[in-house]
């Protein structure tokens, strides 16, 4: 397929309106459990439109689907089945990409943070492999050891955490919610060594997520510095939250 082709699954930007209070929308409870700890936690609040929006790009990768590009001053938004809200933007110099249809308020995914209850701590150990392609281009030796000195391979020590289960609460189509979130199996950092594995995770309509989905970070003057929409480690997103 080619890039045009790509549009129908992106948000178009200037696009979006506060859809919180549109009936067609299903308050809906997500809940993971899982196999492994996860890492990030508790220092990644982990709102549900991250993970979510993995999951949406694997579903474009898996249609065949050419996206654009991401760069280091923006990255598209995919379409997910959430609601949207909007409220003021916080930032001086916000990228239009970033902005609702009128043109000054900034806008983000009806969906809360994940709440959760730690069972227990633990410590995810990964190998750093060395710089092997760098030590060998700029080297004037003829040989170099990597199994010595500060350059060696090591384990390097993350916190983890085991939890009784993941919850979100969301304004969401469930049915294609539930479709999206069954190509996730991993959640967390470090997912590609294994952590935070998910064994089962389901969608039920729960009317409390009528305001539970608001448990999350949002605009607010004088406030500390977070993001608000995935991807949440983009600076593009990034603005005074409460």
């Amino acid at each position: 397929m080619s890039a045009v082709t790509a549009t129908s699954w992106l948000v178009r930007p200037g696009s979006v309106v506060d859809t919180t209070t549109d009936p067609g929308w299903t308050p809906v409870r997500v809940e993971a459990t899982l196999a492994q700890p996860v890492v990030g936690l508790p220092r990644d609040p982990m709102h549900l439109d991250g993970p979510l929006s993995w999951a949406a790009y694997l579903h474009t990768l898996h249609n065949g689907v050419e996206l654009p590009p991401l760069t280091g001053e923006w990255a598209h938004d995919l379409t997910l089945p959430l609601a949207t809200w909007t409220a003021q933007c916080t930032r001086p110099d916000p990228h239009r990409g970033l902005l609702a249809a009128d043109g000054h308020s900034v806008w983000g995914w009806a969906c809360s943070r994940a709440e959760y209850r730690v069972l227990r701590h633990d410590v995810a150990h990964v190998r750093r492999r060395p710089e092997l392609e760098q030590m060998a281009f700029w080297t004037t030796a003829a040989r170099h050891h990597i199994g010595l000195g500060p350059r060696r391979a090591a384990n390097v020590p993350h916190q983890a955490v085991w939890v009784d289960a993941l919850r979100w609460w969301a304004l969401a189509d469930p049915d294609r919610l539930q479709t999206l979130l069954g190509r996730l199996t991993h959640v967390g950092r470090l997912a590609r060594h294994g952590w935070g594995q998910i064994l089962h995770i389901h969608v039920t309509p729960d009317p409390e997520a009528a305001t539970r989905w608001r448990h999350r970070h949002m605009p607010h003057p004088g406030g500390v510095p977070h993001t608000i929409r995935a991807p949440y480690w983009h600076s593009s997103r990034r603005m005074p939250c409460r």
